[in-house]
Formats: C-alpha cells, sequence, structure tokens
C-alpha cells in the first residue's frame, strides 16, 4: 500500500500563504490590542482623578477645588503673561508650563497627597516629549491615523505612578466660560449640563513617552470641573459649558470642535472629541 506525504512544493506554498495571511492579520491584531489597552488604562486614570480631587474636597471641608490649599496656592500666584491678551486666556491666575517653579512645586506637591505622583516637570505638553526624545504630540487625522503636530495642553508635565503622565493647566477661580450668575447656571441645567466651572484642563497620555502619542489613541483630553470630575472633550457638559448647547459633540459629523467619526472621515480639533467617544461607548475604542 503506498502512503502519500505532501511535497516540498506544496509545504512551502501552504508555509507562504500562512505567511501573506499573517503578514495581513498580525499588525491589526496587535494594533487592536493596543488600543483595548489604552482604553482600559483611561478608565482607571480617570477613576483615579475622579477619587482623588472628590477626596481632596472631602477630606479639606470644602464645597469646591477653588477652596483646597492646592487651589489656594494658584490664588496667590501672579499671572506671568504680562505683555499677552488676559482676556483671552481667561479672568483667573492659572499654574501652567510659565508659571514660578515653587508655586508649581507647592501645587503638584498638595495634588500628590491624593494622587499618585511619581515626578513632574515645568513644561507643557509639546515640550515634555521632546524633552523624553519623542516627537508630539500629534493630530488624529480623519481616517484615525497620525496627521500633522500640535502644541497640545500648556500646562504642566505630571508623572503617575501607574505610567501615565497628566498635563494640566489649573485656574484659580474658574477660564473664561465659568457660569456665574444665577441666569447661567439655570441655562445649564435647563440643557441637562453639569459642568459649570472648569478648575483645569487636563490631558492625559496613558503609556507616557510610548507611542503612537496620537490623541484619541493614547492621548486624551477633558476639563476638570470645581467639583472634582473630570469631564470628557467631546461630550455634552463640555459642549454646554462652551457652546450652551448640545450640537457641538463627538457624534455630530457638522461640529467644528469636537466631532471623533473617522468612519465618516470626520475628526476635528485634533481628536480631542475621541475621549467623550470612548468613555460613552464603555471604553472601548469602536473608530
Amino acid at each position: 500500500m503506498t502512503k502519500r506525504g505532501f511535497t516540498l512544493a506544496e509545504v512551502i506554498i501552504t508555509l507562504g500563504i500562512i505567511g501573506v495571511v499573517a503578514a495581513l492579520t498580525v499588525p491589526t491584531l496587535v494594533e487592536n490590542g493596543k488600543n483595548k489597552a489604552n482604553a482600559a488604562k483611561l478608565s482607571v486614570v480617570i477613576s483615579n482623578l475622579d477619587n482623588a480631587f472628590g477626596s481632596m474636597i472631602a477630606k479639606e471641608g470644602v464645597s469646591d477645588l477653588y477652596g483646597t490649599k492646592a487651589w489656594a496656592v494658584i490664588q496667590e500666584t501672579e499671572w506671568s503673561g504680562e505683555g499677552s491678551n488676559w482676556g483671552a486666556v481667561n479672568d483667573a491666575n492659572q499654574i501652567n508650563a510659565s508659571s514660578g517653579a515653587e508655586q508649581v512645586s507647592a501645587f503638584v506637591g498638595y495634588v500628590g497627597q491624593y494622587l499618585n505622583v511619581s515626578g513632574f516637570e515645568k513644561v507643557n505638553e509639546a515640550t515634555y516629549y521632546t524633552n523624553n526624545g519623542t516627537t508630539g504630540p500629534y493630530s488624529l487625522s480623519s481616517n484615525g491615523a497620525k496627521g500633522g503636530t500640535t502644541t497640545g495642553n500648556p500646562g504642566v508635565s505630571v508623572e503617575l505612578k501607574n505610567g501615565a503622565v497628566m498635563f494640566i493647566r489649573a485656574f484659580a477661580n474658574g477660564d473664561n466660560d465659568t457660569k456665574n450668575t444665577q441666569a447661567e447656571i439655570d441655562a445649564v441645567i435647563a440643557a441637562g449640563g453639569s459642568l459649570m466651572s472648569c478648575a483645569a484642563d487636563i490631558s492625559i497620555d496613558v503609556n507616557g513617552v510610548d507611542g503612537p502619542n496620537t490623541y484619541g489613541r493614547d492621548i486624551f483630553s477633558g476639563y476638570l470641573g470645581s467639583d472634582g470630575i473630570f469631564y470628557p472633550s467631546g461630550g455634552a457638559d463640555v459642549s454646554i459649558y462652551n457652546k450652551g448647547d448640545t450640537t457641538n459633540v463627538w457624534n455630530n459629523s457638522s461640529s467644528q470642535d469636537w466631532a471623533c467619526l473617522p468612519e465618516q472621515s470626520v475628526v476635528v480639533n485634533a481628536g480631542r472629541g475621541c475621549t467623550a467617544r470612548l468613555v460613552e461607548e464603555g471604553f472601548k475604542m469602536n473608530y
């Protein structure tokens, strides 16, 4: 009885087919794995931020972040932008990369009592990457890939013990969209919003200087409300706060601010609105 096996040519052809299939599928699987990991990391970081700043308010027995020791440091800091257009930035003192070294150190020190901080640099987002030998950050283009460079968050760079980096610019009494009158507050409530005052704007790189250093992929942004809650860019709360309505949110293709619809070739504002999409879709990167 004759036994038949595979010829060498058949084996080579089969291995070639397997190699081609692997070359086509493995990069996608790897990318999907990274996206899933980064989304999970963001969930943890946001939870840590909410717990840390909420605890700061509660343990210091104040009504909001402006009454805490950390924000008291900002109120004592003279704004360093003399000669610039004050009104174009905000009407309050702030901690940013241009603030004095002692004030930044004191602010981060108080924050570090509630958040696991491993270090900080008195530099903005773009400079942080340059200092650490990495190009970036990058914008998210319409197809979800890396696009042109952007200056990023002007706040100071705070490294967290879980490997993430937080770029935070904090305001003493809120930025220029803070709701001060009862009419403004009532309008936000009527629109279904919760954000009344921005105590800081924050960008988070969940894996530090590791790639891809791309907004919507491993860099995410939002506002820290004076209530200690992180509100993601592209969400309804931020849109109501900035625009007074919910039209400019991540799922609106005509948005000029926060659209995150790569599948429709619509991604604006460097992909920052993808933060809200990720949060609202259960930290699943469906784009």
